[in-house]
């Protein structure tokens, strides 16, 4: 999403750093996310199908999960996951 800024006329927010910020207001007990895509897809095949907080299986994202794009980089999106 696009969103006019003072500073800087224009910026990316992706929805995941809005969830974010309504998670830290609100606190939920636990937040939903859903894709059109069975996991996270790695650059060598493999897929992270689910994951949970403090689980080892985010730190195996490998180097194409840090790449950034207009949103962030995936690995990004996890760790605000």
């Amino acid at each position: 999403d696009v969103l006019l800024d003072k500073k800087t006329h224009w910026r990316i927010l992706s929805g995941d750093d809005i969830l974010l910020k309504l998670a830290e207001y609100y606190q939920p007990r636990q937040c939903i996310f859903l894709t059109s895509v069975p996991g996270i897809i790695q650059s060598n095949g493999n897929v992270i199908e689910e994951f949970y907080v403090g689980e080892s299986k985010i730190d195996e994202l490998d180097h194409q999960s840090s790449i950034i794009d207009v949103t962030g980089s995936m690995q990004n999106k996890v760790m605000i996951a």
